[in-house]
């Protein structure tokens, strides 16, 4: 899949794959991981939650020297940024963007990558800080290695 947004770098783009899933909620929500991922080689992921700008694409990009043989990254666009769509219908149970939503996003999406055979460190930037938070309080991830906190607001 193409993304709407460009990666700045061409090796990092060769290196990642950018795709979506539809949510329970019938709602495209847009990821970005480095190919590796699927590789049985690889031990670890590096899971990114973005600041509020939303887009997974520049944060796959300022990390991605994180990125070796035995480490993956992955990030998701919030709902409404990059690939992902958003709904404002008042009888809607994702009206608004919250912390809630973003962080049942992100759970859906380690499940979705089955990432739960590989050790994650979670990476919040920002206002990611407040969903990875959410993620930890309300969903259990037995392999969690670390949290990597950066800029909190």
């Amino acid at each position: 899949m193409t993304s709407p947004l460009v990666f700045t770098s061409k090796t990092i783009e060769q290196q990642c794959f950018v795709d979506y899933f539809i949510s329970k909620y019938s709602k495209k929500l847009g990821y970005v991981y480095s190919k590796n991922l699927l590789d049985s080689n690889c031990k670890y992921c590096i899971f990114i939650c973005p600041g509020l700008t939303g887009f997974a694409i520049p944060f796959i990009e300022w990390f991605f020297d994180l990125h070796s043989s035995n480490t993956a990254l992955g990030c998701l666009d919030y709902r409404g940024f990059g690939l992902s769509g958003y709904t404002n219908e008042v009888n809607s149970i994702y009206y608004g963007i919250n912390i809630n939503t973003m962080a049942t996003d992100m759970y859906n999406l380690i499940t979705l990558l089955n990432l739960q055979q590989k050790k994650i460190f979670i990476l919040a930037h920002s206002f990611g800080v407040f969903v990875a938070y959410n993620l930890l309080n309300n969903y259990k991830i037995n392999n969690l290695l670390g949290f990597i906190q950066i800029e909190q607001s």
